[in-house]
């Protein structure tokens, strides 16, 4: 029966192209934070990567070039990053620099 870390480096490769010491390298550069909410990480943590076209069918090499980062699984992954696409954010982030009514209201 292989070894959990055994599985886990199989399912980092197989996935996202990664292999431990590259993960090791990401979460060192991040300080151990989340790479959205820059808190500590002390619960679970995904891989945050691009949702491109044909991810599932790439190469593990080419799936590497896709990946940002190390994040909360919960709220940050499933939540936040899960539910927008790149414009959807800039929107997001327009919205809240520039409320409609705070402008309306002046």
């Amino acid at each position: 029966m292989p070894s959990r870390n055994k599985t886990r480096e199989r399912y980092l490769w197989r996935t996202y192209g990664l292999s431990r010491i590259d993960w090791t390298v990401i979460w060192g550069y991040q300080h151990g934070v989340c790479g959205l909410c820059l808190q500590p990480i002390l619960g679970r943590s995904n891989i945050d990567h691009e949702h491109v076209r044909g991810f599932s069918k790439m190469t593990p090499t080419t799936r590497r070039r896709y990946v940002r980062g190390i994040v909360h699984a919960y709220p940050c992954n499933k939540f936040l990053i899960g539910r927008h696409k790149l414009g959807s954010a800039r929107q997001l982030v327009a919205y809240l620099e520039k409320p409609p009514a705070k402008m309306a209201l002046r």
